[in-house]
């Protein structure tokens, strides 16, 4: 089982004292830190505008969307929230891992941060794993889920309290996590993005296409709204693979849903790395 865990030895050094607690069949783990939020690579001469007219980040590991504060607006994120239902990986016979991680508060691009989701990985003689997770810089859990099964993930933090709360319910199974760590770190992202390991041998599964709905995200203003929005500065995040130098994973149009305060996208993968 794949391990999700202490991701940054500097946070983890500055938030020591950290409290957690888990609800439902969460298995805490540890270990190396597996969950990047965004690394960046240079464009290679890529677009760097959407037809959308939304600004291209190009990364070694991500595809969606983020938002970053906007000059003269909140300078941090209090909440994001996205539903989804949990795609099925089509795993070759020598394994492919992969990331599916889904909502998320970090402190920076390229940062390590909160966050929650599904872990879908090709584990080694083909076969699939598909867990919810959540990660912070203490440490992390999971439990086993099923692809189609539905699933909704948030991430909270109360400036005033200094506490972050993971959630996550499959509604499918009944299962959930509620988690609270207290944190003095604001967060400077807010993102729903898939994920892939990276590197020659751990490319971005092959999960088809996941589509994210009821995207919704808060900033630490109280001003509330989907991934696109005047009070913030969103981000296209598509994911470059290390070897072919191609991109991995789609993300298609963000959309305004039937609540205008809330986004919707859907995420096609294209390759493995």
């Amino acid at each position: 089982m794949k391990k999700i865990c202490m991701v940054l030895a500097g946070l983890a050094l500055a938030l020591s004292g950290l409290l957690a607690s888990v609800s439902a069949s969460a298995t805490t783990l540890s270990g190396p830190g597996q969950h990047p939020a965004i690394h960046i690579v240079a464009p290679h001469g890529r677009p760097m505008m959407s037809p959308q007219g939304a600004s291209i980040v190009y990364s070694s590991n991500s595809s969606g969307y983020a938002a970053t504060p906007k000059s003269g607006h909140a300078s941090a994120f209090q909440y994001v929230n996205a539903s989804y239902t949990v795609p099925s990986l089509s795993c070759p016979a020598g394994g492919n891992n992969g990331d599916l991680q889904l909502t998320a508060l970090t402190p920076g691009v390229s940062q390590f941060g909160y966050e929650d989701g599904i872990n879908a990985v090709c584990e080694p003689g083909g076969s699939p794993l598909y867990q919810a997770w959540y990660d912070t810089p203490a440490g992390g859990g999971a439990f086993d889920v099923d692809a189609g099964d539905a699933v909704a993930s948030s991430v909270d933090y109360d400036a005033t309290t200094g506490v972050y709360t993971l959630k996550l319910t499959d509604a499918t199974t009944g299962q959930a996590f509620d988690i609270t760590q207290k944190s003095p770190i604001p967060n400077t992202v807010a993102e729903v993005v898939t994920v892939g390991e990276g590197g020659s041998n751990d490319g971005m599964a092959a999960f088809g296409a996941v589509h994210f709905d009821t995207i919704k995200v808060t900033d630490s203003a109280g001003q509330s709204g989907g991934l696109a929005s005047s009070n913030w500065t969103t981000d296209k995040v598509v994911a470059l693979g290390p070897v072919s130098g191609q991109i991995e994973a789609q993300p298609g149009p963000l959309y305004a849903t039937s609540s205008s305060a809330q986004s919707a996208f859907e995420t096609t993968w294209l390759r493995g790395s």
